[in-house]
């Protein structure tokens, strides 16, 4: 979902190639979206106003003690420790 959203947000073709990338590196593991995870990641919609693709990374951080990759640190919920949230520079993306 976080992969999904970020592809949306995003026209550009080298930066899309690049999410591509990311999506294929063996430290990355594109998480399935079934039925349990979608209730889980339900709960945390509500603290990220509703945002579906914040809200599964949110949870997959959580669930998988993963790190949490965003433009935006100032949007990440206090629920995600700060030796979690990794901040990648817009321009960077």
């Amino acid at each position: 979902m976080a992969l999904l959203d970020a592809y949306t947000r995003i026209s550009d073709a080298p930066a899309r190639a690049r999410l591509g990338v990311l999506a294929t590196m063996p430290s990355v593991t594109v998480l399935p979206l079934d039925a349990s995870e979608a209730s889980d990641t339900a709960t945390i919609a509500t603290i990220v106003k509703g945002d579906l693709g914040r809200a599964h990374a949110v949870w997959a951080a959580l669930d998988h003690s993963a790190y949490y990759l965003t433009a935006e640190p100032h949007l990440t919920p206090s629920v995600v420790p700060a030796d979690q949230v990794h901040f990648i520079p817009a321009d960077d993306i």
